[in-house]
């Protein structure tokens, strides 16, 4: 009898044993499973933040090709108005086109809240661009093949600049040349 007793013990606590591991197997499955799923969404962010590392050297190496569109906006509209600069643009086109210059005026309203864009005026329907007028005498002897010349030239230059008043005059004994040529020219600027 105490033989039996101690079969059914020994059944027992291996029956207990075999439940133990089993459940213990159990369990362990259960968080290598959590485990294994929260390597998978680590491995899944560390892709997605691969990916966003790569467009972001993309995007950078992309701005990089593109600033040149920052410097050529600053030709096209400065933001100060330097007048010094434009005239010695105007007069470089008026030489390089045979043309002599003989004033330059500048003219607008002033802006007393803003002194560095005084003589300056706001384009309508357009914000932060302004305009400063230049009005311009050319020296008499120039022919209209050069005043063409110069006006082409002031239109394919950089600088965004717009003639707002043309006046020209021949000279009374050669038509093919003129006595006088006045012109009014808006000059573009961020302000």
């Amino acid at each position: 009898m105490r033989q039996k007793r101690a079969y059914l013990v020994m059944l027992g606590v291996l029956a207990a044993t075999v439940l133990i591991g089993l459940a213990g197997f159990y369990l362990g499955e259960q968080r290598l499973a959590k485990r294994a799923a929260s390597i998978a969404d680590l491995k899944a962010d560390q892709q997605i933040a691969q990916q966003q590392i790569e467009i972001y050297k993309e995007t950078e190496a992309k701005v990089e090709e593109l600033s040149f569109v920052k410097e050529l906006a600053d030709d096209v509209l400065p933001q100060e108005k330097a007048q010094a600069a434009a005239v010695a643009q105007l007069q470089v086109l008026a030489r390089e086109s045979g043309v002599g210059v003989q004033t330059i005026s500048f003219g607008g309203s002033s802006d007393p809240k803003s002194p560095e864009l005084s003589q300056t005026n706001a384009v309508d329907g357009v914000t932060g661009v302004r305009t400063f007028q230049v009005t311009l005498s050319l020296e008499t002897g120039s022919t209209y093949k050069e005043f063409l010349n110069f006006l082409q030239k002031l239109e394919r230059n950089r600088r965004k600049m717009q003639v707002t008043s043309l006046a020209i005059t021949p000279d009374s004994n050669n038509r093919n040349i003129l006595s006088s040529a006045n012109l009014s020219i808006n000059v573009y600027l961020r302000g």
